[in-house]
């Protein structure tokens, strides 16, 4: 409980996503995919920075829209949190957001941000964006009483050209107003629980440019694209989700099954559209393997699985396999899961907690940091235009980050929820999108030129240009950002 019993949470979300996308269904065509398969594992499109826009820019832009929608002020933000694992400086980062954001409540006429705001900027691959969620939480319980937070999750998921991740590749910002007496979500972090483990042949995104000329034959272009093991990886989300959960459970004297029954909708990571649902499916089996009055359904399902309960529930105990890196690393859970997966009760069951939203994610690909958040924020605006009662209903939001750590809570939905949710206008952040030819595509992954997208920018916030001056006062490889009110979308 904060301070006084005061409540703290969320009141607003403003997506930002930028206009160049990539239609699946024709990359399919240009790799001989098979596009329902795509469809039905990732989704249907995603988005890419143009070569003027980076993490900074739209994190620049989901804050003034949050601005712009009429629920901060300026003067009263005394916390402004950068989550990301895109920085393109190693020193700085969400001050560089604040410096941008400036520059346009300058040209606005309106109030800057307040001088005494704290800018940290939070790195743990996709979890950033809840760990900066919890760290704004906390200091609006200790520090910043009366006044109001911002933490803006921006991330540029990009991976080899021909790569197995190559489909699911995304961009985007959101930033998150939280504050007293919230309009959206309470927090109370005693309902929030953590875990984390260190897998380092999981994910990593190491910065080459380190390494350079260190490695005979190495090539001099710095090559920064994530490292990943395929369905290692995806065993390594799935252990640590329910890790997450179960220290959960335990601090709220219940276990999984009763975290589910407590939850009336369901927000993951979601790397693609896949895997929230294998997720889910993993909790509902570490639910039946903890009750007695569900044996005899997990005997059922062991039995069409061609497993024994007592290797389920001895996989479920200890993890999948960290020295394994391929499909076998979780086997006998694994064919569970692929099991109950298809039974109509499972599906009706993953519908109800988590078919909010998809249509709007489908579009995103994955946001890194800022995929939960965007899911949570679509989400939320889908129940409110489709009439749900979720007032006082408990929220569970699970983030992720790989390498691993994970970090479960149960929000509640506040009374006047829904006008707050209304105002996210999903519909109107992806509208306007602008689809990629092949050459604009790979030429725009790898860096060339793309003369015809050199005007695209992040609501007018875009990298002016780079710094290469020598001798002192040198400004070698500095990016120096400019705000032009005219590209206001």
């Amino acid at each position: 409980m904060f301070p006084g019993n005061r409540t703290v949470g969320i009141s607003a979300f403003a997506p930002f996503v930028p206009a160049l996308r990539l239609d699946l269904r024709t990359w399919c065509q240009w790799r001989g995919h098979d596009w329902q398969k795509i469809a039905a594992v990732t989704g249907s499109g995603f988005r890419l920075p143009g070569p003027r826009e980076d993490a900074y820019t739209m994190a620049a832009a989901a804050v003034m829209r949050l601005v712009r929608s009429g629920c901060v002020d300026p003067a009263r933000v005394g916390f402004l949190a950068l989550a990301t694992e895109s920085s393109r400086d190693g020193a700085v980062g969400a001050v560089i957001v604040k410096g941008m954001v400036d520059q346009a409540l300058c040209a606005e006429g309106r109030a800057l941000l307040a001088r005494d705001c704290e800018v940290p900027e939070i790195k743990q691959a996709c979890l950033a964006g809840i760990y900066a969620l919890k760290a704004a939480v906390r200091w609006l319980a200790w520090d910043g009483r009366g006044r109001q937070a911002i933490i803006v999750a921006s991330d540029v998921a990009q991976y080899r050209r021909d790569s197995t991740g190559e489909h699911t590749q995304g961009a985007g910002a959101v930033a998150v107003l939280l504050e007293e007496d919230p309009r959206l979500l309470l927090i109370d972090l005693d309902a929030s629980a953590g875990t984390s483990v260190f897998r380092g042949n999981d994910f990593r995104k190491p910065v080459l440019r380190h390494f350079i000329g260190s490695e005979p034959g190495r090539s001099n272009m710095p090559d920064e694209c994530p490292v990943f093991n395929g369905p290692y990886s995806a065993a390594c989300y799935l252990d640590e989700t329910l890790r997450a959960v179960e220290s959960l459970a335990v601090r709220l004297g219940t276990d999984v099954g009763g975290i589910l029954a407590t939850s009336s909708k369901a927000f993951f990571h979601r790397p693609f559209r896949k895997m929230p649902r294998d997720a889910l499916a993993l909790l509902r089996l570490r639910a039946m393997a903890d009750s007695e009055k569900f044996a005899p359904g997990l005997t059922a399902i062991c039995a069409m699985a061609g497993v024994e309960p007592d290797k389920v529930r001895s996989e479920l105990e200890h993890g999948s396999n960290p020295g394994k890196n391929d499909t076998y690393a979780w086997p006998a859970v694994a064919s569970a899961c692929r099991v109950l997966k298809d039974h109509e009760s499972f599906r009706n069951e993953a519908e109800r907690l988590m078919g909010l939203g998809e249509s709007r994610m489908a579009e995103c690909g994955n946001l890194y940091a800022a995929s939960i958040l965007a899911w949570m924020a679509a989400g939320l605006e889908d129940a409110a235009a489709g009439g749900m009662q979720l007032a006082g209903a408990s929220i569970l939001a699970v983030g992720y980050g790989s390498g691993n750590a994970a970090e479960a809570s149960l929000l509640q939905v506040a009374e006047g929820w829904r006008e707050a949710a209304l105002g996210t206008c999903f519909d109107n952040v992806m509208a306007g999108a602008v689809n990629l030819d092949h050459p604009s595509y790979e030429a725009l992954h790898d860096g060339r030129p793309v003369a015809h997208l050199l005007d695209r920018t992040s609501d007018g916030f875009a990298v002016d240009r780079v710094g290469w001056g020598q001798g002192p006062g040198s400004d070698a490889g500095v990016e120096h950002y400019r705000y032009d009110p005219t590209g206001v979308q």
